[in-house]
């Protein structure tokens, strides 16, 4: 039922917020930490752009940490499902993947 009252725009199970702040990563294996800029986070997805096209189907160790310290930093593994460049800028890149594993 609940499903029903939603907005046409989003039928996603969980809905997207839209926050703006640092994002770091690393592909799984690599000691190298890249840095991006997160767009929106649900509880099972992310979106953040950065200046590295990476490749759809790897899995990256995330951390994202709020500007704010009134919540905690989000720390987990994603595999990306989707890259695409951004249309302002053909040198950076939406980044947008599953969340998979959350550590605690």
């Amino acid at each position: 039922m609940y499903s029903s009252l939603r907005e046409y725009s989003e039928k996603r199970d969980f809905i997207r917020m839209d926050i703006e702040c640092p994002v770091f990563y690393q592909a799984m294996g690599s000691s190298m930490n890249k840095r991006a800029t997160c767009i929106n986070l649900s509880a099972k997805g992310i979106k953040f752009h950065t200046d590295q096209a990476l490749a759809v189907g790897s899995k990256l160790h995330i951390n994202v940490v709020p500007e704010l310290k009134i919540s905690p930093s989000l720390s987990a593994v994603m595999k990306i499902l989707r890259v695409e460049p951004l249309a302002t800028n053909s040198q950076r890149y939406y980044i947008a993947g599953k969340l998979e594993e959350i550590d605690a």
